[in-house]
């Protein structure tokens, strides 16, 4: 009889409807999979159903979801035949009690059991609690590998305590995420308005409804005040009005469709705004993993306000510019070696967003060949941590 590696996956909403955090876990397991014949991954969400059906849908792996708090005795046995713990690619690290208590409770499942830990191109929020740094300083005393994703990152796990020849800087793992065929992109376009013989070229819009502190955005970025969140849908409104006014046709693409984190409450927003926000297509359906970058490979250019949307724009050879309302985004086009595509609202005018964007389009097809180069480079940074993980499950 086989043996099946069992490999658990904790470090992202791999439970929302959020399209980063799916792309991650599809992603990170197609790796691991890739170098495993007989793999079984457990993985610890609030929302095994979703899990479940969307893997089911855009993996061929077996899949074992399991409720972070109403089966955790099953992940505590999961934990004793496990053969590798993945704190798997997203940004687990933020200041929260509750959550910090958590992660602290299943480094010590795996120490018990001695599974070895990786943490896969992590990345963390800004940490001010001395008890959070106390959580990752614990964590990082048991990794194995310790992989993350930006400068922001690695100098926190510097401060915990971590040595620099145990850290690296490794790209998303999303960067290695297959697409489906694009017959069903097509199918989504068209229900958005789309009409493949339109003179219009599409434009890709992905903000992000930026809210105030609510006991759960702290999770996901630095929470905004009201008037930064007006701040967004004016300038989105402005460059909408703009395109529509130089010929283009702006197409709304969210990533998440779910309250409290619905991008089309933001997309309500700036239509609302927008002189000419009536013209604007809108994708008002939850677009998958595998299909979000060939959205984008229909459009000419893309303004996003989420780290997933800069990625798969960049599969789909989209040239982005960045709304870099938290340090996480100016980190992901660094990464891309697209720095200067990055809008910073702090120190940036709403008539630079225009002239920024304008410029991109000026200089798209240089800038495709600039993300070509690239991509090949961040594909094999992606898998750095699944070498470093295959070569961990070999010792065993």
């Amino acid at each position: 009889m086989k043996k099946v590696t069992r490999i658990i996956l904790w470090g992202a909403w791999y439970g929302s409807k959020n399209l980063g955090d799916q792309a991650l876990l599809l992603s990170i397991t197609d790796l691991l999979g890739e170098g495993i014949k007989d793999a079984e991954f457990v993985v610890i969400t609030a929302n095994p159903a979703l899990v479940r059906e969307y893997t089911k849908m855009d993996s061929s792996y077996s899949f074992i979801p399991l409720h972070i708090r109403k089966q955790f005795l099953a992940v505590i046995k999961a934990f004793s035949t496990a053969d590798l713990f993945v704190f798997g690619g997203g940004v687990p690290f933020y200041d929260d009690l509750f959550h910090s208590i958590v992660m602290a409770a299943f480094i010590s499942l795996s120490l018990i059991f001695k599974v070895s830990c990786v943490l896969w191109s992590v990345s963390s929020l800004r940490i001010r609690s001395s008890f959070s740094k106390l959580m990752i300083r614990y964590v990082l005393s048991w990794a194995s590998v310790i992989t993350c994703r930006d400068r922001h990152t690695y100098e926190l796990f510097k401060e915990c305590g971590a040595c620099e020849d145990q850290l690296q800087i490794m790209a998303d793992s999303a960067f290695t995420l297959r697409s489906n065929e694009q017959d069903a992109t097509k199918e989504l376009l068209a229900r958005a308005g789309w009409n493949p013989r339109q003179v219009r070229s599409l434009v890709a819009l992905t903000p992000r409804l930026l809210r105030t502190a609510d006991g759960e955005a702290h999770t996901h970025y630095s929470p905004q005040t009201a008037s930064e969140s007006e701040k967004e849908t004016d300038i989105f409104a402005g460059v909408l009005d703009w395109l529509w006014e130089n010929g283009y046709q702006p197409i709304f693409v969210p990533m998440n469709t779910i309250a409290p984190d619905d991008d089309r409450i933001a997309f309500h927003k700036i239509i609302t705004k927008a002189k000419f926000g009536k013209k604007a297509f809108s994708i008002d359906e939850e677009i998958f993993p595998r299909d979000a970058a060939n959205v984008y490979r229909y459009c000419q250019a893309a303004f996003v306000a989420r780290v997933h949307g800069a990625i798969t724009a960049f599969l789909g050879e989209c040239p982005m510019l960045m709304y870099a309302f938290d340090f996480k985004h100016k980190s992901i086009m660094e990464q891309m070696n697209l720095s200067d595509s990055i809008f910073e609202p702090d120190h940036n005018t709403p008539d630079e967003a225009i002239r920024m964007f304008s410029q991109i389009l000026t200089r798209r097809m240089d800038l495709v060949a600039r993300m070509k180069e690239e991509n090949e480079v961040l594909r094999e940074q992606a898998r750095v941590p699944r070498d470093a993980a295959l070569r961990l499950l070999q010792q065993k």
